[in-house]
């Protein structure tokens, strides 16, 4: 058996496996460089299989979510509870997707939320990929930007948190996170739907301040 080629084969395809985790995750090496420290001639050097990580490279990208055991050996060791493949994960990762593109995106967006909130993005990164089953904080932090983790853990109900709150007059309040999303510049992000209820509730709300004018009461 050829041992410098074998060992050439595994850097190799550990770095074919990087460079999949980090677009999955980062979208971009570029965007990885920056928030690792590396620089992009070293991460792709790791991605292209010509070198491999250190034992630092390795401990931060664990920090970071990755599956060490699955990036060198191709095959998860992750317990199955904490597995990336759950449906709850799979459904707060669509949502990140479907209202700020990327996980990089969120983290940027929300960064000064995170940081009142005392969350470190590693631990934010773990709950995304499944490697940390439940935090409190983070479940939190989802909720008051408008992920609905009711609906994320369970399947059920809407993927938006929606004020239950009503005025007399039956007219539902705007919702904080259509509010957030839209002073964040992501109105390209809302569904037809949030368009939909958007534009009932202002016309709603335009109607009541007309009566109010017009028989001069408070509604």
């Amino acid at each position: 058996m050829d041992i410098k080629k074998d060992k050439t084969k595994l850097v190799v395809e550990f770095g074919e496996r990087l460079e999949d985790w980090i677009t999955a995750t980062w979208q971009s090496q570029s965007v990885f460089a920056k928030r690792s420290g590396y620089t992009a001639a070293t991460i792709n050097s790791y991605c292209k299989g010509r070198t491999f990580p250190d034992i630092v490279f390795l401990n931060l990208i664990h920090d970071l979510g990755a599956d060490l055991n699955a990036l060198i050996t191709g095959h998860s060791l992750e317990a199955k509870p904490h597995s990336s493949s759950l449906p709850h994960v799979e459904r707060l990762k669509s949502w990140i997707v479907k209202y700020f593109g990327t996980i990089p995106n969120l983290l940027s967006t929300n960064s000064k939320l995170l940081e009142t909130m005392q969350i470190p993005q590693e631990t934010l990164l773990k709950f995304v990929y499944g490697q940390l089953s439940y935090d409190p904080t983070i479940t939190d932090f989802f909720n008051a930007i408008g992920c609905n983790m009711h609906w994320v853990m369970t399947g059920e109900g809407a993927e938006l948190i929606v004020s239950h709150k009503q005025k007399q007059t039956g007219v539902e309040d705007i919702t904080d996170a259509l509010v957030e999303r839209i002073q964040q510049g992501l109105f390209d992000k809302l569904t037809e739907a949030d368009i939909s209820k958007l534009s009932n509730v202002l016309t709603q709300k335009l109607m009541d301040k007309f009566i109010s004018v017009v028989t001069k009461k408070d509604i």
